[in-house]
């Protein structure tokens, strides 16, 4: 009953918060089926130097990436399947914000076909709420996000607004949480949760050299914290987790603001009333292992400048 009085709760948000529907991101996904986002980021790196119950941050800005450093990334989604719900769109802005914590950190070859030089293995997992808030509080130069739940690492913001920007890294983060939150990623034990990166032991190998190169690459598989969506997601075939990705990241472009920059597809299942089909659970099947433990290696189109 409490699981239909949420569901309840969701449906009348999304439609008393948000315009008519055919507006809403969620009206272009396809339920039932596999579904592809596509985003470019901005990231940036921080260094908790309090307690998680207690943060005072820091923004890292040159040296070694350390075991309990906080990767802090705002992010605009241009793509729904083949559906732009970016500049020019008729549908709503997505968004959002993630704040990561480097949990293990080991030597690793550079990815194929990124240039020499140190490269690591990174494990990375979930920071305390008030890490999250703070950290999204450093970088906006506003007063943050207003909540998280625990065990979130991402959280999608839906703006009727359509007002991101990339003009500077404050910005950037400002307009990426300033929409309705829809939808928190991210750990809750289940079995299949993970993000690993493959990057850089420091950020020099960002910030020096050929702008716009890929150097890294990360993949994961995300379970949902929270979401207000009015369908819902359901596990992927054959995983414990809701949402799967992988992509690419660079050092950032002559025109962004940030150090790092980022490229991702992410695929997720939209709730149907009926159990799916074998034929579509083959598709996303399909899908999946095309998506991959390797991302594909492609030219960095830049950052989406608004």
């Amino acid at each position: 009953m409490n699981k239909i009085l949420s569901r309840c709760a969701a449906a009348l948000l999304a439609t008393t918060s948000l315009p008519a529907l055919a507006a809403t991101v969620e009206s272009v996904f396809i339920l039932g089926s596999g579904n592809l986002f596509e985003d470019y980021s901005g990231e940036v790196v921080m260094r908790n130097v309090g307690t998680p119950s207690a943060p005072v941050m820091t923004v890292v800005t040159s040296g070694s990436f350390l075991v309990g450093d906080l990767l802090v990334n705002n992010f605009t989604l241009e793509r729904v399947n083949s559906t732009n719900i970016g500049v020019g769109s008729p549908i709503n802005e997505m968004t959002g914000i993630g704040v990561l914590r480097i949990i293990s950190k080991v030597p690793e070859p550079p990815p194929f076909g990124s240039p020499p030089g140190l490269y690591a293995r990174y494990e990375l997992g979930p920071v305390a709420p008030a890490e999250f808030i703070a950290a999204s509080a450093l970088a906006s130069g506003t007063a943050g996000v207003p909540t998280v739940t625990a065990g979130t690492m991402v959280q999608f913001y839906e703006d009727p607004a359509k007002n991101y920007t990339s003009a500077s890294a404050t910005l950037g983060f400002a307009s990426a949480m300033d929409g309705i939150l829809r939808l928190e990623l991210g750990f809750n034990g289940s079995a299949d949760e993970f993000r690993v990166e493959i990057m850089p032991d420091d950020l020099a190998g960002f910030t020096t050299g050929l702008r716009g190169v890929d150097v890294g690459d990360f993949f994961y598989n995300y379970s949902i914290i929270s979401e207000t969506f009015i369908h819902g997601f359901q596990d992927l075939p054959g995983l414990d987790v809701e949402f799967t990705g992988s992509g690419n990241l660079y050092r950032a472009s002559t025109a962004s603001p940030f150090p790092i920059e980022d490229s991702m597809t992410f695929g997720f299942f939209p709730r149907e009333v009926a159990v799916p089909e074998p034929a579509t659970v083959a598709l996303l099947g399909a899908f999946l292992l095309g998506l991959g433990w390797r991302s594909g290696r492609r030219a960095h189109p830049g950052p989406a400048m608004r």
